[in-house]
């Protein structure tokens, strides 16, 4: 039986269909979360890439999802379409791979619960998340499955947007890794800026939870510019570009005889 999990962030939305018994990804399609403003959009986009029929799929779409809006695009759309409900896994009715251990649980973003899922699941090991998407965020789960909170920090590629727009020379940079400190032109001291710059934000954050917390900690990163930061990081850096959708399968295996009635 084939499984369609979605990862429906701020900036890219990832539409994944997985053999649930094998567990492997059978297609992955990503299309911009912006790019999603109706009903007929998501019609016109499901068809062209074939990507369900009625005979292939549980009966429930399992989401992890930051925009609201556009979850409920997507339920209301699968419902009427396919007669499929959909999960957001936060949903209160469903049970959940971590513990939150957090002030205000209901302000934990669906993708940092799946990605702490993940981890707990597959690492067995006191893990520090780092994800590159719209924000960077650092994300701390122990080896007993307590997901202790984090850091968000203002994401990459959206503050080379912001300098750009806010200026009238400076230009839209597409960053790289970069060898020396000392820029000779502006795209090099930029280049310099943000990748130096971001590696000392991130190495000072995870050497600050490690010392608050006086443990040692598996480090994950996944997300956009996770291999160009990696292994400047630390050489045992592990990339895992699939953590999210990982996340949710956990989170659907627990609940997956769930009644779903009236959803």
């Amino acid at each position: 039986m084939k499984l369609i999990l979605v990862d429906l962030g701020n900036t890219i939305c990832k539409i994944c269909l997985i053999n649930e018994k094998n567990r492997k990804i059978i297609k992955t399609l990503n299309l911009k979360t912006r790019d999603i403003k109706n009903s007929k959009n998501l019609k016109r986009f499901f068809k062209k890439k074939k990507i369900i029929s009625k005979t292939f799929f549980q009966r429930a779409a399992f989401f992890s999802s930051v925009v609201p809006s556009v979850y409920l695009l997507f339920k209301r759309f699968l419902k009427k379409e396919f007669g499929i409900s959909s999960f957001d896994i936060k949903d209160k009715r469903l049970k959940k791979v971590v513990k939150i251990n957090v002030k205000y649980p209901h302000q934990v973003g669906s993708d940092r619960i799946a990605n702490a899922s993940a981890v707990y699941k597959i690492y067995k090991s006191n893990c520090i998340i780092i994800d590159f998407g719209t924000a960077t965020t650092f994300d701390v789960v122990t080896n007993k499955g307590v997901y202790n909170g984090g850091v968000i920090a203002p994401g990459i590629e959206l503050s080379i947007k912001n300098l750009h727009q806010a200026t009238a020379q400076l230009p839209l940079l597409k960053l790289k890794k970069v060898k020396k400190i000392i820029g000779k032109n502006t795209v090099e001291a930029m280049s310099s800026g943000f990748y130096w710059g971001y590696l000392g934000l991130i190495k000072n954050i995870i050497n600050g939870i490690k010392k608050e917390t006086k443990k040692d900690y598996k480090l994950i990163c996944t997300g956009g510019l996770a291999n160009l930061f990696a292994k400047s990081i630390s050489s045992q850096c592990t990339i895992d570009q699939s953590l999210t959708i990982k996340g949710i399968f956990e989170i659907y295996k627990l609940n997956k005889r769930i009644n779903l009635k009236n959803v």
